[in-house]
């Protein structure tokens, strides 16, 4: 986005998918409110991962390494997807 676009299209576009990522990501409406694909959809989400990973760490019962395993794997994945992404596109111009 940087660089394509004006600084104020850019700023207003992260906004928006910041905004977006928050509201369906499991931070304001649950997954599970949400329709049953929709809800399967977002669940791959890094921000519903993420969410997902600090509510099992942070509850009051130890959490097993399978109650985080699909997270982790989720954050991984996005990780690798974005790593992989910036090196394709980033230029130091």
């Amino acid at each position: 986005m940087a660089g394509a676009l004006r600084a104020e299209a850019v700023l207003a576009l992260a906004n928006g998918v910041f905004l977006t990522l928050i509201l369906f990501g499991g931070i304001i409406i649950s997954p599970d409110q949400l329709p049953d694909v929709l809800g399967s959809i977002i669940e791959f989400t890094p921000s519903a991962a993420l969410v997902e990973a600090l509510t099992t760490t942070l509850s009051t019962q130890v959490p097993s390494t399978a109650d985080l395993l699909l997270p982790s794997i989720v954050l991984a994945v996005w990780g690798a997807i974005g790593a992989l992404l910036a090196r394709r596109y980033f230029r130091w111009e």
